[in-house]
């Protein structure tokens, strides 16, 4: 990576968004350039994206939910002995509940729980607006 001395700093080339006034100390004198000053952005506001997926009971039988329309990606499984496995792509095969994707499989007799992965429209929000109202208070105090 090409670096520039700006300042009485070894910065990186091409920085001209600078951050000298945030309120966030690790962020004073940091220059960032308009692009990765964008990516930084995108990915404050896509991550918390992330807690929004929890687990909730399927509320049927293993065959029941793979024969739905869209049988679901991920399936949680809790079995007799209280291990839990994450299956993906599962699929019914000789009495057992398998993964297609990775490995992974359970006989259907030890289920003894089936979780699907349910949108929390409570946590979108409780993750999101946080840090909506922080990126906002930092992008004020930074274009001062």
């Amino acid at each position: 990576m090409k670096q520039a001395f700006i300042g009485g700093r070894v910065t990186p080339r091409g920085c001209s968004f600078p951050l000298a006034d945030s309120p966030i100390p690790a962020f004073k004198g940091v220059r960032v350039s308009k692009s990765r000053g964008f990516s930084l952005l995108v990915l404050l506001l896509v991550l918390p994206l992330a807690g929004c997926l929890t687990w909730a009971p399927a509320g049927m039988s293993a065959e029941a939910l793979m024969q739905q329309v869209e049988p679901p990606e991920r399936v949680r499984v809790i079995t007799n002995e209280g291990d839990e496995l994450i299956l993906i792509a599962p699929a019914i095969r000789a009495g057992a509940l398998v993964a297609t994707r990775a490995p992974g499989a359970v006989l259907l007799r030890d289920v003894s729980t089936l979780e699907v992965e349910k949108l929390s429209i409570g946590r979108t929000i409780g993750m999101t607006i946080p840090g909506v109202i922080i990126l906002t208070v930092v992008g004020i105090r930074a274009s001062r």
